[in-house]
């Protein structure tokens, strides 16, 4: 699993700063390390523990990301959590453990695969998904920012490892104090990893926004999560 050193949007003029940002976080990546992660991750027994060394693989291009030094993401910014995310039925499961609250069993607007769907019509789908939410729930909190903060950071899901600008600054991820501006940021293009990790931890499963599997815990402090960003 190669990063794309394309970028978001799509469609957007090439900017030869953004590729070349993109193309530094992707010599940063320790490759043969993620995928032996990725392999721990298919042989794992239990859907748990595959959450987890899929995680662990993901937080290598985080370290890639930090090692190349090119992105404006910076602890206390925020912005990206008040977008849509999609999370996995089991990445649901596991911010349930960690804080105590059960995620719902059937969220609204889930996409799930169809019988025999390929991974990468499912990743079409989840791209169609995400920019129908743009424009509901931009400018909403995901329910576990705590103080700008992600209370839940530890068991923070794949959309969250993943996110990451490779603009100029924060600021055009910036929704508005409203959720109404428009956010235009160069971001790496992370969607094929995604994609990946739907399929790791079960295509028959639900994706859904965050909000929708924790319609009730808005505000909520999660427990044992080492709770930072």
């Amino acid at each position: 699993m190669k990063l794309d050193p394309s970028y978001d949007p799509p469609g957007s003029p090439p900017v030869d700063r953004y590729a070349q940002r993109a193309n530094a976080i992707t010599a940063a990546l320790d490759e043969p390390a993620t995928q032996r992660l990725l392999a721990q991750a298919f042989r794992a027994r239990t859907e748990a523990q595959r959450v987890v060394w899929l995680h662990r693989a993901q937080d290598r291009v985080g370290e890639a990301v930090q090692a190349a030094g090119v992105s404006p993401c910076r602890e206390g910014c925020a912005h990206c959590c008040r977008i849509p995310v999609l999370i996995t039925a089991p990445e649901a499961r596991a911010i349930g453990r960690a804080t105590g609250r059960t995620p719902v069993a059937s969220p609204a607007g889930a996409v799930m695969a169809k019988p025999g769907e390929r991974l990468e019509a499912v990743q079409a789908r989840l791209l169609e998904q995400r920019e129908r939410l743009l424009g509901t729930v931009s400018g909403t909190p995901c329910p576990f920012l705590v103080d700008e903060r992600c209370s839940v950071y530890n068991v923070r899901p794949s959309a969250c490892r993943l996110h990451v600008s490779i603009d100029d600054t924060s600021d055009p991820c910036d929704t508005g104090p409203d959720g109404t501006r428009t956010v235009r940021a160069a971001y790496l293009n992370t969607h094929q990893h995604l994609a990946f990790a739907v399929a790791a931890l079960g295509m028959h499963q639900p994706v859904a926004d965050i909000r929708a599997f924790f319609r009730d815990a808005a505000g909520v402090h999660a427990r044992g999560t080492g709770a930072t960003s």
